[in-house]
């Protein structure tokens, strides 16, 4: 007997990376956004992959990630961000 299996094509409905942000973050990035529909966990262990080295690239302060997101949006409160 033959089994047979739907092949569907690749859709990415995710926003493409700042490009003002390292390359390897933008990397880790696409990487996740190319497996979110498929392992929604993986993808949101890469996307906080990338948050921390995106907190570590701009010298965020904090214990922890939640605190170094909120150093990052205190530094960038005064400059109209983009969230």
């Amino acid at each position: 007997s033959h089994k047979s299996t739907m092949i569907y094509p690749e859709v990415n409905l995710v926003s493409p990376p700042n490009g003002e942000m390292p390359l390897e973050i933008q990397s880790i990035y696409i990487k996740a956004s190319r497996i979110v529909t498929i392992a929604p966990e993986a993808s949101a262990a890469l996307l906080r992959k990338a948050l921390e080295l995106l907190c570590y690239h701009l010298q965020a302060k904090g214990k922890n990630l939640a605190a170094k997101i909120g150093h990052i949006y205190q530094e960038l409160a005064g400059q109209d961000p983009i969230i």
